[in-house]
């Protein structure tokens, strides 16, 4: 009960934290980066967590992301979005049943996207922000089927955000209108893993997320609120497969790596207005992203691990669609990270991460004139706690 109550409150934390507008960094778990993706092989592969003797394991921790991007267009004009720090908390916590089977839970931010801009010149010189951002929930049971199978199964939980204030648009063509747009949906999904202990230093992993869809509901308001209608949408985030590994190369150097694969689909966000009698779509020209991430890791001490690493992520959003409301561009990134084991049962874990990339905006003269540039950085600092009981 009082590890749910804990569930419960850091869920209603998270609705707060990360109501801005924010890229989310290639990061994850302080403790876990960059031993591949969420985890040190998967999110799901949590037997790593429960050390011999032990039964239950509870990771508690925030990111503080600062992110910010600059968009240069062909007269040389620049603008730099805000400097927003953003706290997105997470947890993770795994109950060990018996010896074969193990529950767990789990609480992160899973996407968010959205810079915003003071007297955006895109925009009609209005204040502009734009976020799309995802809370998920994960509820799961692990089972080990011998000494080298073990499979895992988890329902997700997404709730959404939706913020979007700019010039309200026809197809893409902006209008001198200001738009203030606030929505909030749910969604339900499912994640499974395959983990392959292959030789005592080798481990190998797959695991699959479904396409969640999230059901949306918001408001739109113009001329300052003084006009304004509900609208409903459907918003889908994509279904994921992720290889990762690890060898283990001496009895204190570790190796890892993965790459995961998101299907985006190329359908537009339909925003259905309940009174204005017409359904507005949301073109943002999704494709498929690729991320791949490595890194190491040094036990080198009984009580301290250090951790280095890095990675890529390619483009989502397609380069016509790319701009200051829908800011994407590929990038890398590179991070350290350390944990400190401060008593038998507790540890800490920091971590910083540096991500930055570039691309550019589709011309309105394509093969005369050159898009705008947009470039963007991002840094993050993650802190970690475990309690081993």
């Amino acid at each position: 009960m009082r590890v749910l109550y804990i569930v419960a409150v850091v869920l209603l934390l998270s609705v707060s934290a990360f109501a801005g507008n924010t890229v989310r960094g290639p990061g994850g778990q302080a403790s876990s980066l960059p031993e591949g993706g969420g985890g040190a092989i998967l999110s799901l592969d949590v037997w790593k967590n429960i050390q011999e003797g032990e039964d239950s394991n509870f990771r508690a921790g925030f990111e503080a992301v600062l992110g910010t991007a600059k968009i240069t267009d062909v007269l040389g004009r620049s603008m730099t979005s805000k400097k927003l720090l953003h706290v997105l908390p997470y947890l993770d916590y795994v109950k060990k049943l018996d010896d074969d089977f193990a529950f767990f839970v789990n609480l992160y931010a899973k996407d968010a996207q959205g810079f915003a801009f003071e007297k955006n010149f895109e925009q009609w010189g209005f204040d502009t922000e734009a976020l799309i951002a995802r809370i998920n929930v994960g509820v799961g049971l692990s089972w080990k089927v011998d000494d080298v199978w073990t499979l895992a199964l988890e329902a997700d939980i997404g709730v959404e955000q939706l913020k979007l204030d700019y010039a309200f648009d026809i197809n893409r063509f902006y209008l001198p209108i200001l738009a203030k747009s606030r929505a909030y949906g749910i969604g339900i999904g499912a994640t499974g893993a395959v983990i392959c202990q292959a030789t005592e230093r080798l481990r190998l992993g797959l695991q699959v997320s479904s396409l969640m869809n999230i059901y949306c509901k918001g408001r739109t308001k113009l001329l300052r609120g003084k006009v304004s209608d509900t609208w409903t949408a459907e918003m889908p985030f994509p279904m994921s497969v992720t290889a990762a590994g690890s060898y283990q190369l001496t009895d204190r150097l570790g190796v890892c790596a993965d790459v995961s694969w998101y299907d985006f689909k190329d359908d537009p966000l339909i925003l259905k207005f309940n009174h204005w009698g017409f359904s507005k779509p949301l073109e943002l020209g999704f494709g498929g992203v690729v991320a791949v991430r490595g890194g190491f890791n040094y036990q080198a001490t009984d009580w301290l691990k250090f951790r280095v690493g890095g990675g890529w992520m390619t483009q989502g959003v397609d380069q016509k669609y790319a701009d200051s409301t829908t800011t994407d561009f590929p990038g890398w990134y590179g991070a350290l990270g350390f944990t400190a084991q401060v008593t038998g049962s507790i540890d800490i874990s920091v971590a910083y991460t540096h991500a930055e990339g570039h691309s550019q905006e589709q011309s309105i003269l394509p093969g005369i004139l050159p898009g705008s540039k947009i470039e963007g950085g991002i840094e993050t600092l993650m802190i970690e706690g475990c309690w081993k009981f």
